[in-house]
């Protein structure tokens, strides 16, 4: 059995959301108690949720920065900016939250890698190229967990 996929986009687009009408309306219908769910959050302390969030930002933030360093002392310049690595380290941090494996990070690289913009490569120093990939600093990972 095979399934084909609507060519036009705008069919695409009216499936995906008659599918999420119908998962919605289908959880609403035989879901939980929505009054006793709304009701468990009144025993929730919300300033702990929020310094729960700035603190898991600034961890991310400061992982960033210490793979940013790893890079700058790896590789000669020119370096990618923080918004660069920042970018290519929350890819890898989400593809680790959804797929097995510890893929986020090698994540990372493609992610980084296609925004460095090229270099000569036939100097071996452009993106696409072996020795250049590794001196572009976009295809370094830190190795740490992340």
């Amino acid at each position: 059995m095979s399934f084909r996929i609507p060519g036009s986009l705008w069919l695409r687009a009216a499936v995906v959301i008659a599918a999420a009408v119908g998962v919605g309306a289908l959880v609403w219908w035989r879901g939980p108690d929505w009054g006793v769910v709304w009701h468990a959050f009144d025993a929730v302390k919300w300033y702990w949720v929020v310094a729960a969030i700035g603190l898991n930002l600034l961890s991310v933030i400061v992982r960033a920065l210490a793979w940013q360093t790893v890079i700058k002392q790896a590789l000669p310049p020119p370096h990618p900016r923080f918004g660069l690595v920042f970018s290519a380290f929350s890819v890898g941090l989400f593809a680790n939250a959804v797929l097995p494996g510890r893929i986020g990070e090698l994540a990372r690289v493609p992610c980084s890698r296609e925004r460095c913009g090229s270099r000569d490569t036939a100097t071996g120093r452009g993106p696409h190229s072996s020795a250049g990939s590794a001196r572009t600093g976009c295809s370094i990972s830190s190795g740490r967990r992340s």
